[in-house]
C-alpha cells in the first residue's frame, strides 16, 4: 500500500515537473516571439524613418563649414566611424551625399542611384542627383532628374535648381520662369529673388 502511495506521489510529482517545464518553455517561446516581433517593428520603423528623412531632404547643418577637400575627407572619416555603429543612420547618409555633390559628384551620383532603387520617387535623391550631374557639367541629365523631382513635389529649391540649369544654358526666359515659380511657392525664397533681380538688371 505504501509502495503504491509512493509511486502515486512520484507520478504526481513528475506530472507537476513536466507541467512546470512545459510552462517555462511556453513562456520562453512566447518571449522570444515578442522579441522577434519587437525587432521586426524596430527595423520597419527605422526603414520608414530613413525614407522620411531622405524624402524631406537634408537641411545641411554644418555643411558650409567644409571649405576644402582636406576638410571633406576628415569629415568623411568621422562619418565613417559613426556609421559603423549605425550603418542606416539617415542623417549621416544624407549628409554624406550632400557633401559629395560638391567634392565627389561621382560618389553622390552612385549613392543617389542606390536610394532610387528602393525609393524611386525620393525627392532628396532626385535633387542631389541633378545637382551632382550639374557639378559634372551634364546639364541634360541634371534637368532630367530635377524635372522628375518637381513632378513629385513643387519645392522652391527644385524650381531654383532648374532655373540655374536654364541660366547655364543661356535660356533666360526659362530661367526667369523658374525663379518666379520658386517665389510663387515660397515668396520668402530670397536666393531666387536675388537671382531674378540680377537677371532683370542684366536685361534678360
Amino acid at each position: 500500500m505504501m509502495i503504491g502511495n509512493r509511486r502515486k506521489r512520484v507520478w504526481i510529482g513528475s506530472v507537476i515537473l513536466l507541467g512546470l517545464v512545459g510552462g517555462l518553455w511556453l513562456l520562453v517561446g512566447s518571449d522570444e516571439h515578442h522579441v522577434k516581433k519587437a525587432f521586426a517593428a524596430e527595423e520597419q520603423l527605422a526603414a520608414s524613418n530613413f525614407e522620411k528623412v531622405l524624402h524631406a531632404g537634408y537641411k545641411g547643418e554644418g555643411v558650409h563649414r567644409i571649405q576644402s577637400l582636406r576638410e571633406y575627407r576628415e569629415e568623411l572619416n568621422r562619418m565613417r566611424e559613426k556609421l559603423k555603429l549605425n550603418p542606416r543612420d539617415p542623417r549621416l547618409l544624407a549628409r554624406r551625399v550632400h557633401l559629395a555633390v560638391t567634392f565627389e559628384p561621382a560618389r553622390a551620383i552612385s549613392e543617389c542611384r542606390e536610394i532610387l532603387v528602393d525609393h524611386p520617387r525620393n525627392t532628396f535623391a532626385l535633387n542631389h542627383l541633378a545637382a551632382a550631374y550639374f557639378q559634372q557639367g551634364d546639364v541634360g541629365k541634371a534637368l532630367e532628374y530635377a524635372a522628375r523631382s518637381l513632378n513629385e513635389e513643387r519645392h522652391p529649391n527644385t524650381c531654383h535648381l532648374i532655373a540655374r540649369l536654364f541660366l547655364h544654358q543661356g535660356r533666360w526666359d526659362k530661367a526667369r520662369e523658374y525663379f518666379e515659380a520658386a517665389l510663387d511657392v515660397d515668396p520668402g525664397h530670397d536666393v531666387s529673388r536675388r537671382a531674378l533681380q540680377r537677371l532683370m538688371l542684366q536685361g534678360h
